[in-house]
């Protein structure tokens, strides 16, 4: 199930967290007021063995705040918590945690480019190698925190700001545009349901991020509208079309039985049968999910399974060769011969894979003039757009943003009537840039 909501949450993030942040803050980064000026914290120390001093009986210990009490982010009159971020980011802590541990596999370890300079004797210290762990893991979750405080204060700057502007998205809207991107998730009520209670998400909660993502779809393109023309999309494209292309894309069943280099006839044959009635099956049901979920078809032990892929441009490092040959030749609704994946291995010929393939979707190639690759263009405009909004946001100083990974200092933290009456005062930026 773990998988699952992973996947979900990747597929969902557009949603929950509204758009990709511009480059995050650095660690205990504070911004307040808008002002450009950060002030940075002391860095932490590095884990020590050193047992902490207890403290006296007499001794007063300051209790520990709550992460619920402790607020990382204000803009305008909304804030986030360090609990509430600690939750946006939980499921990326076992991620991480498994990512840097798999590093430590050897005698020497080397990290990767971002700790190039780091190598550990495992000879030496096992208890060393643990805290070198830990500050590594502790170094990957801050920038995934700050990354993700960085979406959040995005997300709710625009959101608030398409308000000021007066943008609304009627009911019948909403309910078809958050149908349709549950449609996208493939994924039933019920197990959505499922995954916004594992991200500790109210259904309510999640309406309003769906909501407020719909209001900067709209602020974006009003943006666009006022400031951007046709002549200008086009002297782009006429500038340099080759990135305005994208490749077909096509949507597979695809039936795959891995043999390992098998130069065996006899079980050759056999998996050749039952791909044989994997294609019979495949030429006659509209649903090949029904097929690949059947035991016949589905055995991971003897290597043997098939998918319903999302759209891929057959692209040479995710299917054999022959796949991608022979599926490029079919058509919507078409399914292919057996096809025998072979390779010259040490001078003999050798079966690796067996496949059969079922075109569901083929989009045809875009780019190839400027009103084909007017949606590539459209999307590379919006964001340019949204970064460009952000920007004249910040410099029109009419929010109020403060953010601090370490909790915002009391004193700076504006009273619930001081940001009501700083909300209720202020005023929509000109959406119109300066000289046309």
């Amino acid at each position: 199930m773990k998988s699952t909501y992973r996947i979900v949450l990747a597929s969902l993030s557009s949603v929950l967290l509204a758009a990709s942040p511009m480059p995050a803050q650095t660690d205990e980064e504070l911004i307040l007021d808008n002002r450009p000026s950060a002030i940075q914290a002391a860095p932490r120390p590095k884990p020590t063995r050193t047992p902490a001093a207890t403290p006296k009986a007499d001794e007063s210990v300051a209790p520990t705040p709550r992460p619920e009490d402790v607020i990382v982010g204000i803009v305008n009159n909304r804030v986030l918590t360090r609990a509430e971020l600690n939750v946006r980011v939980a499921d990326q802590y076992d991620r991480l945690k498994k990512e840097v541990q798999a590093r430590f596999g050897g005698v020497v370890t080397t990290i990767d480019p971002e700790f190039k300079d780091m190598v550990i004797d495992l000879e030496e210290d096992p208890n060393e190698v643990l805290e070198e762990q830990r500050d590594l893991i502790d170094k990957a979750i801050r920038a995934e925190e700050s990354s993700t405080l960085q979406s959040w204060v995005e997300h709710s700057l625009l959101a608030d700001e398409a308000r000021r502007q007066k943008l609304v998205i009627s009911e019948a809207e909403f309910r078809a545009r958050l149908a349709e991107a549950e449609a996208m998730s493939e994924l039933d009520q019920k197990t959505i349901d499922a995954v916004l209670d594992h991200a500790k998400v109210s259904r309510g909660d999640y309406e309003k991020s769906v909501y407020d993502a719909l209001l900067i779809e709209k602020l974006i393109a009003k943006f666009i509208s006022l400031n951007y023309t046709d002549e200008q999309y086009k002297a782009a494209y006429d500038s340099n079309p080759a990135i305005f292309y994208e490749p077909p894309k096509y949507q597979l069943a695809h039936f795959a039985m891995a043999l390992d280099s098998s130069t065996d006839s006899k079980l050759i044959d056999d998996r050749r049968a039952v791909a044989e009635k994997v294609r019979e099956a495949l030429k006659t049901t509209s649903n090949p999910k029904e097929v690949f979920d059947q035991p016949a078809f589905n055995d991971e032990t003897r290597g043997f399974g098939g998918v319903i892929t999302r759209f891929l441009t057959l692209d040479e490092n995710i299917l054999p060769p022959i796949v991608q040959v022979r599926g490029r030749e079919l058509k919507a609704g078409e399914v292919s011969d057996v096809l025998i994946n072979k390779a010259r291995e040490n001078g003999k010929v050798v079966t690796r894979s067996i496949h059969v393939v079922k075109m569901i979707e083929v989009i045809p190639e875009t780019g190839t003039d400027f009103e084909s690759a007017r949606p590539a263009i459209m999307r590379n405009m919006t964001e340019i757009a949204r970064t460009r909004l952000l920007e004249r946001l910040r410099e029109a100083k009419t929010h109020r943003i403060i953010t601090n990974l370490s909790g915002v200092p009391a004193s700076k933290v504006p009273s619930a009537e001081q940001l009501r009456t700083s909300q209720a005062n202020a005023e929509p930026i000109n959406l119109v840039l300066p000289n046309g």
